[in-house]
């Protein structure tokens, strides 16, 4: 059999930085929604967690808590089909993650994105890079496939236009 391992982030980071109980519970909430709609698309080959568990509480009550981790493991027959999987699953992870920030941006942002130069530039740049998605595809003997592929950092580089620094500038 072949697996899919499957993580996102930064998670500590992006937890960190709540300064209330709500911000943390949105937060975790958020990771935990996010997680989910990458399982789903890996099409519920998810072994660890248990995927039809977490599925089954989120379906009963209505997802109103994170249950699910930001890192998963899915069993294939494949490579092939593993590899698919593990693109379905970025994909959807990203596509969901973009459908939230718009949903935002249509209720919040866009009526005072007018007082500044280029505020959906700039949104749309963070949005468009905010989570690193690492995968890996291998034999089920392989147990540290994700933890080999997350030694190979491989953040996208962006340059933010403007000044950086109120005291110093350019």
């Amino acid at each position: 059999m072949t697996h899919l391992h499957f993580t996102f982030g930064p998670v500590q980071s992006f937890v960190a930085q709540a300064r209330r109980t709500r911000d943390l519970y949105a937060g975790s909430f958020l990771l935990s929604y996010l997680a989910l709609k990458a399982m789903e698309a890996a099409e519920a080959n998810v072994i660890l967690p248990d995927y039809a568990s977490l599925k089954k509480l989120a379906d009963a009550k209505g997802l109103k808590h994170a249950v699910a981790p930001n890192r998963f493991i899915a069993e294939f027959a494949d490579e092939a089909t593993a590899v698919e999987a593990g693109h379905r699953a970025c994909n959807s992870l990203k596509e969901e993650w973009k459908h939230i920030a718009e949903e935002v941006w249509s209720h919040i942002l866009r009526s005072v994105a007018d007082r500044d130069q280029d505020t959906r530039g700039i949104w749309d740049r963070q949005i468009a890079n905010f989570w690193e998605i690492a995968w890996a595809v291998g034999d089920e003997m392989e147990t540290d496939l994700l933890d080999r592929r997350k030694n190979w950092h491989t953040p996208p580089t962006t340059v933010e236009p403007g000044d950086h620094c109120t005291l110093m500038g350019k």
